[in-house]
């Protein structure tokens, strides 16, 4: 009884103990204020073409209302113009991109009206893209922006006639028929996947959709990934930097597997490699290293220090030790409100690899695409917010830390430090503070979900009284308003 009484009497003490911890976590271990951001020295990219996105939301209400023989015979026409612009694209190249690009936003206005026309689309956006890669090799700024203007445009009016024909409109799986090379390889769900290759994704976390569009020419993927191919197993490997764990070697079913809403596998063109070989060799160099070693996540993005290695740097790197300098394109990322929020998230290279611009080096060519059609909506919506909310911090809203949050957030990290010590997986990623961390949720849950939600319980109602999807440029003014409504705040 005497020992019961004694607990007791210890008990409240000890919980009083334990209730210090994090108070004392607060009031000794200093706050880490926001960065500085340097002054930019870029202007982002912008359409400025409300107007003719305007004119074929009607073009393609009209084609909606029109014959199958009418859509197809002005799709016809269009399709002889953008042939013909496309012969100009070396004698002149700027009016040849300016024309390509009126051509394929019409062509893909009548696809988005017309089922039928959406296999001849396909086949042309693809055939546009080949064809100004050429241009891309030595383009001066202005070439690039016309060029970007074409291969992105391509890509958004094809999708959005996905989107506004539905989820079985055409294959999953798009085959670019790239050139084989010499190096190993094995067959992939239908796809002959070589050592070397590059695999572009997209995911369906919000801090996907900022990867994607954070930079002065938005695009459409928000991961990079190096595949390496057993030349005696046929065994096939991603390569891959994940947040949470750094470099990993990931089988390539599991790869696939894991939900992702479209991948782009990519190839360096024969020419531009030193050897035959050159691929395998780069893979495996950088394989048997991860397997040798734990290689970190790079936070501070900086893609000329090895030590520790972002998604990109992975095929980056392994390229770099074989002489092959991939991102032809180094992102700028030059927005003051984007450089603000990457900034507290831990970057501190601010023109960097950005995972989206590997689709627009001349070195590479596509070799297949998977795209799951039925995410497409998800993905408009995601980028419409993350869109909408970049333009926000720029008029100032910040990604500041709830102090009353921090002495959890500490007590997590002090935890990841031992789960990470024992083998277990961190509530904190491992180079990444507890006010990062905390910035991570105030993106994710303060600012991006309830506008994401708002946007698309609007956006659905819409479609119902049109008819139709909301076209892209729609879906962001409405996310715009919708970012208002929500009265956000810095905390």
């Amino acid at each position: 009884m005497a020992g019961a009484r004694g607990l007791r009497r210890r008990g409240p003490r000890w919980a009083f103990g334990l209730a210090a911890v994090p108070l004392l976590l607060w009031l000794l271990w200093p706050a880490v204020p926001l960065p500085k951001v340097p002054p930019a020295a870029d202007t982002p990219f912008g359409w400025g073409a409300d107007r003719t996105l305007a004119e074929l939301e009607r073009s393609f209400l009209a084609a909606r209302g029109a014959s199958h023989a009418e859509n197809a015979s002005g799709f016809s026409a269009l399709l002889a113009e953008g042939r013909s612009a496309l012969a100009g694209l070396r004698s002149d190249p700027n009016a040849a991109l300016a024309e390509s690009e009126r051509v394929t936003f019409g062509l893909g206005a009548l696809a988005a009206a017309d089922g039928e026309l959406l296999r001849p689309f396909q086949a042309y956006v693809e055939r546009v893209r080949s064809e100004v890669r050429g241009v891309l090799r030595g383009a001066d700024d202005e070439t690039f922006r016309r060029a970007y203007r074409v291969l992105q445009g391509g890509r958004m009016a094809l999708e959005e006639a996905l989107v506004q024909r539905g989820a079985e409109s055409l294959p999953g799986l798009q085959l670019l028929g790239a050139p084989a090379l010499e190096t190993p390889y094995a067959e992939v769900r239908g796809v002959r996947v070589h050592s070397g290759d590059i695999a572009l994704s997209r995911g369906a976390a919000p801090t996907s959709a900022l990867i994607a569009r954070g930079s002065d020419y938005p695009g459409s993927f928000s991961h990079a990934a190096l595949v390496h191919v057993d030349g005696a197993t046929g065994e096939v490997t991603v390569i891959e930097s994940l947040i949470e764990r750094g470099v990993v070697q990931t089988p390539a079913e599991e790869y696939l597997s894991d939900p992702k809403r479209r991948i782009l596998l990519l190839r360096l063109r024969p020419e531009a490699l030193p050897d035959p070989q050159a691929p395998h060799r780069a893979a495996e160099r950088l394989l048997r290293r991860a397997r040798a070693e734990r290689i970190p996540y790079d936070f501070a993005m900086d893609w000329q220090d090895d030590s520790a290695l972002f998604c990109s740097e992975v095929p980056y790197q392994a390229y770099r030790s074989e002489g092959v300098d991939l991102w032809s394109f180094k992102s700028p990322m030059s927005s003051p409100g984007l450089g603000a929020w990457l900034s507290s998230l831990g970057a501190r290279h601010l023109t960097t690899l950005v995972p989206a611009a590997l689709e627009f080096d001349h070195q590479l060519v596509p070799v297949a695409e998977w795209r799951r059609t039925e995410a497409l909506l998800s993905t408009r919506y995601d980028d419409a917010t993350l869109d909408a909310l970049l333009e926000r911090a720029d008029a100032g809203l910040r990604l500041e830390v709830p102090r009353y949050l921090l002495p959890l957030a500490r007590l997590a990290k002090a935890y990841s430090a031992a789960a990470g010590a024992a083998g277990l997986p961190p509530l904190v990623p491992d180079g990444m503070s507890p006010e990062e961390a905390l910035r991570v949720v105030v993106l994710n849950r303060r600012f991006f979900s309830p506008v994401r939600a708002a946007l698309e319980a609007r956006a659905d109602a819409e479609a119902t009284a049109r008819g139709y999807r909301l076209p892209y440029w729609a879906l962001t003014r409405l996310a715009r308003e919708c970012v208002q409504r929500a009265h956000l705040d810095a905390t």
